[in-house]
């Protein structure tokens, strides 16, 4: 699958949607620093689609988004990634790799995260990942893409 194939699919399967507020945007509802400073940060961005300064300030608090946060943030994330040069989001693309290749004692909160998308969706990403295996830009990403695949494989099976 090229580049072009995964943004039409992008654009079938993971349509923008409404940002969740308040305590549905974070993993934690209350309670968790981390969070509380998350839903803090992304209050000034309101809207369907983030624009790339949040996704950069984003990308190390992906594990601090709900359910409904991952599926709020996840089709800009892609979009950026996919329609920029590679030395304008290797930061960005690492850390999406690495919140999808869990280490086992974080296996379920991420399946968690990964709940409100359906197995269609898991199915993109996957394909997304396969793409990154792809790139000769990612080969030091080798092993943690294939880890991430597997771990989207199995996901979307169950679902």
């Amino acid at each position: 699958m090229d580049r072009l194939e995964l943004l039409d699919e992008l654009d079938r399967l993971l349509p923008p949607v409404d940002k969740p507020e308040g305590p549905d945007l974070s993993f934690h509802p209350s309670g968790c620093e981390a969070c509380d400073m998350l839903r803090t940060e992304l209050a000034i961005w309101p809207g369907r689609k983030l624009p790339m300064e949040a996704l950069f300030w984003l990308h190390d608090d992906m594990s601090s988004l709900s359910a409904a946060g991952w599926r709020w943030a996840l089709p800009s994330y892609l979009r950026l990634v996919l329609e920029s040069p590679p030395d304008e989001i290797n930061l960005l693309l690492g850390f999406l790799i690495l919140n999808l290749n869990p280490s086992p004692a974080y296996r379920e909160d991420t399946r968690t995260r990964l709940g409100a998308l359906d197995a269609q969706q898991l199915g993109l990403l996957l394909r997304f990942m396969q793409w990154c295996g792809e790139q000769p830009w990612l080969l030091a990403w080798g092993e943690d893409i294939d880890q991430a695949c597997s771990f989207l494989d199995d996901l979307r099976r169950r679902r």
